[in-house]
């Protein structure tokens, strides 16, 4: 910094957020791709975990991207690139939640809309700090009469008259919700709320969202919902629809979307032209308890999961045999259901995962369902919905600096830090996987949308197998490296157990 130039501003806060995957490619100097770390002279590798380009090895080398000393390097970035995508383990809880509350044939949470706009419309206060106008929200009831528990039962037809009683529609009481969230924020902004207590009622708020996400019936396109089950922090399963629910999917024609078929950009083109999700709110990161939400959570199965096919989800009816047994649902078929509920749910998503900022108030207008796609230009801090849906996976895995994994060494001889024991576990299993998908294929050719084609195509047979095992091998080597409390059943020498 030039003293000389005094900089006339100042650090008003301080968010903190995931990376995304071309942030992490743009930071890393180098994509580290050999399992092998160092030669048959003891040098570092190209392409290594100890790669010159990522700082010095020792005192006597020089780093390969600033050419400084071994003290005077601050250490540069690499990465890892994934051949199939993975769930981020530090997110796996929450979006193991979401999940459950997403319907799977429209993609939109499973209470109706009237819940939605009450959650939006308390969040929009809490983040201009008005915890008792949000608080005050719940005594404004319908006019019908109906208890808050009971608003959700109001007919949401636009077309449908009111209630003879001197009620009104579901409509007419969306409208005075926003008009009473208006004249709240035309008050003076208060900028010295309690960060405490705004944070207390936004945990309350959230937990009350996901428990009443939690139906078996959609509430807006009335379609069954089929419960979910995980396995630790590795894997998770669609369970297969009750007797009751299998009549109801098949007398209304109900049939699970095949979201292999999207990607972002088609996830784009489709909300283009659609209602938009936005209406003017500044948002928030998510902030849950995790510990009071983990008895909640569906039980826990570990031992012999048995998959009978990835989650492709073909579009066949429910009588057919793949409809009585639980799916594995790979991290890319989770992954575009959540970039499908964060594009429909747009507005409640960004309120709770997106930077907390009243001021950004006007920056996250852009971002409405008919501008998705477009070529505006958004801060730098402001996520589109697939931008924020993307932050539970991961596809890059950053590499830290080799100062920061030094080696040790006794009498000549390199002994290898425990950080690459599991960092050249994942480049080992990257190296298998793309030769199982494709032997031919370079690095770059083989992404997750390969592995899962690959898979598919050899459904049932050896090569099915060692595809999806290894893709569980890999999730499960990622948890380690990020936090190895996520996978606490480790084999011998701390390695990971067969999964």
């Amino acid at each position: 910094m030039n003293i000389a130039q005094p900089v006339n501003s100042r650090v008003d806060g301080v968010s903190f957020t995931f990376y995304e995957p071309e942030e992490v490619r743009r930071m890393s100097v180098k994509q580290v791709v050999n399992p092998v770390l160092l030669d048959s002279l003891g040098n570092p590798t190209n392409g290594g975990l100890y790669d010159p380009a990522m700082g010095p090895f020792t005192r006597n080398h020089l780093c390969g991207t600033c050419s400084l000393s071994y003290f005077d390097c601050p250490g540069h970035f690499g990465h890892i690139e994934l051949p199939a995508v993975v769930v981020n383990p530090m997110m796996f809880d929450t979006l193991y939640r979401f999940l459950q509350g997403c319907c799977p044939y429209c993609h939109h949470f499973t209470f109706k809309r009237v819940t939605a706009i009450r959650f939006v419309s308390k969040l929009r206060l809490l983040e201009y700090g008005f915890v008792q106008e949000a608080n005050d929200l719940d005594n404004l009831l319908p006019r019908t009469g109906k208890s808050q528990d009971d608003d959700d039962d109001m007919e949401e037809d636009e077309d449908a008259p009111s209630n003879k009683k001197g009620g009104e529609s579901a409509d007419e009481y969306i409208d005075r919700i926003k008009q009473y969230v208006d004249d709240c924020l035309a008050k003076p902004t208060r900028a010295t709320y309690k960060v405490t207590m705004v944070n207390q009622v936004r945990r309350q708020l959230i937990k009350d969202l996901i428990a009443r996400s939690r139906n078996f019936t959609c509430q807006n396109c009335r379609g069954p919902v089929p419960r979910l089950r995980r396995d630790g922090y590795l894997k998770i399963f669609r369970e297969p629809l009750t007797n009751k629910q299998r009549i109801a999917q098949q007398a209304k024609n109900f049939n699970y979307r095949d979201v292999m078929e999207l990607d972002a950009l088609a996830i784009e083109k489709e909300m283009k032209g659609k209602t938009p999700a936005v209406n003017g709110s500044a948002a928030g990161e998510m902030d849950v308890d995790e510990e009071s939400e983990d008895n909640t959570d569906e039980s826990e199965g570990e031992g012999d999961d048995t998959y009978d096919s990835i989650d492709a989800y073909p579009k066949k009816t429910a009588g057919t045999t793949s409809a009585k047994t639980s799916v594995f649902m790979t991290p890319l078929h989770l992954r575009n259901h959540l970039r499908l509920l964060f594009s429909n749910e747009a507005e409640l998503t960004r309120l709770l995962f997106q930077q907390r900022d009243p001021q950004m108030a006007n920056a996250v207008d852009v971002l409405s369902s008919k501008n998705l796609g477009s070529t505006l230009t958004l801060p730098a801090n402001v996520r589109t919905p697939i931008g924020l849906a993307d932050m539970f996976f991961i596809e890059a895995l950053p590499v830290a600096p080799t100062k920061f994994r030094p080696a040790s060494v006794m009498n000549d001889e390199v002994m290898e830090n425990p950080q690459n024991v599991y960092l050249g576990a994942i480049l080992k299993i990257c190296v298998f996987m793309r030769n199982v998908v494709d032997p031919d294929a370079d690095v770059a050719d083989v992404d997750s949308r390969a592995v899962a084609e690959a898979a598919e195509a050899t459904q049932g047979g050896l090569n099915y197998e060692r595809v999806i095992s290894t893709w569980v091998r890999l999730q499960q080597s990622v948890n380690n490296v990020m936090d190895s409390s996520k996978n606490p059943v480790l084999g011998k020498n701390g390695k990971p157990a067969d999964p």
